[in-house]
């Protein structure tokens, strides 16, 4: 064995400097990146796809940014984003119960069946 892959296996305090971390299975050069893509929060409450609410989740964020962060002001913003939840989960059960996939509809599905809803009168 040569002095180089000798040094390439060796191991501190059990564990391998080239080697994979044990619990999350990634190599050591991995562990150190930055995490991005489709699986982070600010993608999932900003995209069209995956949050059916995202218009009105950025009403309230407007809102409260012309507000100086004063709640009370923006009341009608957080109950029109609470009732579009409410819509959308309710459309996301009734399609699981029916074994509709995928649960939530696509963005091009969603204005049919929205079909001219306004999120304030939703009860």
């Amino acid at each position: 064995m040569d002095s180089t892959s000798a040094s390439a296996t060796t191991t501190t305090a059990g564990s391998s400097t080239t080697g994979t971390h044990r619990k999350l299975n990634l190599p050591a050069h991995e562990l150190n990146k930055k995490r991005t893509g489709p699986n982070t929060r600010a993608k999932r409450w900003t995209d069209e796809d995956t949050n059916p609410c995202h218009l009105e989740a950025e009403a309230s964020f407007q809102c409260l940014h012309d507000t100086n962060f004063n709640r009370e002001k923006c009341y009608i913003e957080f109950e029109t984003y609470k009732n579009c939840k409410k819509f959308w989960n309710g459309i996301m059960k009734d399609r699981q119960r029916q074994g509709i996939k995928p649960y939530l509809p696509l963005a091009e599905q969603r204005e049919s069946i929205r079909n001219g809803i306004d999120y304030n009168n939703v009860k």
